[in-house]
């Protein structure tokens, strides 16, 4: 019997505390989750500090101050996380409210370009050392960002305005196959007047070229402008519309990459393109037929002023009429 009373006495003394801890007498050993949010938040860009976000609390309500540039473009809901047209200088704007709600911490800040509408934001925490910060009701993606310790950094204050940044930095390394083969492309290419080649050998081996680049696509293999350049040209030299549609596709990721020289191939791809579906180029880099046939038509010559072909690196009307001039001259052996 005294081993049964000794095991109900603890029984009773349990009870006990936790009828304490449920009359609130232990609430100031529970840590308060909502003060998680607290401290300073960093978000980078290609490992440069991009947005400074520093909570403070005051009590049960806090106060948030936002470091960040004056405007950029955000990417949409879904999108990779790359900003562009970062607009300087860098702006520090302060709360005029910052409330737990829910799962997140609800942030307005007064938007001194539009009185009365401020900006409201949701900081949710992913776990202790990461959250995500929302634009509340905007459909754009959410902006990462990592817990800071140490005196909070300062945004870097040289963007440049005409560039993309990524989140995470991309690999810098071109892809060796994709190079070899671009080179194989382009040699089979290589004085094709003096030489005559056989077309039909060389079509089959363009088709080869191409599904190998499609399975590197597909792996996610390709990750330098170069990279998407080169492939870019690959499906150029393909036979049906949606290999001159992707080919055109991967020019502009190419020059989206920083490869200003990739527009040329942007212009003649979507060339082909229109050519392939019966509508007129626009740009007039294709040249069809031989000899005194060769032509540039069907071409919408009015569409695209010569400044707009100067900007894309595609030579100006006269220089092409004199281009195709020179193509339908005896003297050029076709």
């Amino acid at each position: 019997m005294s081993v049964l009373n000794r095991a109900l006495r603890l029984l009773q003394v349990s009870v006990i505390a936790l009828t304490a801890c449920l009359g609130l007498s232990c609430r100031a050993e529970v840590a308060r989750p909502e003060q998680a949010y607290a401290g300073t938040w960093v978000m980078t860009l290609e490992q440069r500090v991009f947005i400074v976000l520093t909570i403070d609390p005051h009590g049960q309500a806090f106060t948030a101050r936002i470091q960040a540039p004056a405007s950029f473009d955000l990417p949409a809901a879904g999108s990779p996380l790359r900003y562009s047209h970062i607009q300087l200088p860098i702006k520090d704007r302060r709360s005029t409210r910052a409330a737990v709600d829910g799962d997140h911490l609800r942030i307005v800040i007064e938007d001194p370009t539009n009185p009365g509408e401020p900006n409201e934001f949701d900081l949710t925490l992913t776990d202790p050392e990461h959250a995500s910060l929302q634009f509340a009701g905007v459909p754009v993606a959410p902006m990462p960002f990592t817990r800071h310790s140490g005196p909070p950094p300062a945004p870097a204050a040289d963007w440049d305005s005409n560039r993309t940044y990524a989140v995470q930095v991309e690999s810098t390394t071109a892809n060796v196959e994709m190079a070899s083969i671009y080179e194989d492309d382009q040699k089979v290419r290589q004085n094709v007047l003096a030489t005559r080649p056989d077309w039909d050998a060389i079509e089959k081996t363009d088709r080869v070229r191409r599904e190998r680049v499609a399975a590197l696509l597909a792996a996610r293999a390709l990750h330098t402008a170069d990279d998407y350049r080169m492939a870019a040209f690959v499906f150029q030299h393909g036979t049906r519309s949606d290999d001159y549609l992707l080919a055109h596709t991967l020019a502009l990721v190419a020059v989206a990459k920083g490869d200003q020289g990739a527009v040329w191939i942007a212009a003649a791809t979507l060339d082909r393109y229109l050519h392939s579906v019966r509508q007129p180029q626009i740009y007039g880099t294709q040249f069809l037929g031989a000899g005194a046939a060769t032509t540039q038509k069907p071409y919408n010559q009015q569409l695209i002023s010569d400044a707009l072909r100067t900007e894309l690196g595609v030579p100006i009307q006269a220089s092409q009429a004199e281009q195709l001039k020179a193509q339908q001259s005896p003297a050029s052996g076709k």
